[in-house]
């Protein structure tokens, strides 16, 4: 363990148990976020070699884009924050 992770570990620590049971329980949501984003990402990745060269992803972000009066950039933005919500 770093020392710096050792530093966070004794802040912890010295924590009152209340708010350390609130780090733990913020430490677990963080972590069942991280899955299901796991979880979305394969699952993306899945649709995208099914439909490799059809460019269907683009297609839909280009849709979404045009419907929102955003550029794509901005709507494969906007779609990833919405995917890590759900996953939050």
């Amino acid at each position: 363990m770093s020392t710096k992770a050792q530093a966070i570990l004794d802040e912890i620590k010295a924590l009152p148990l209340a708010e350390r049971e609130q780090l733990v329980d913020e430490a677990i949501r963080l972590r069942e976020g991280a899955k299901e984003w796991e979880r979305q990402q394969a699952k993306l990745r899945e649709m995208q070699s099914r439909h490799a060269g059809r460019g269907l992803l683009n297609r839909l972000l280009e849709e979404r884009a045009k419907e929102e009066g955003l550029s794509l950039h901005a709507a494969l933005r906007e779609a990833i924050l919405a995917w890590t919500h759900r996953a939050a």
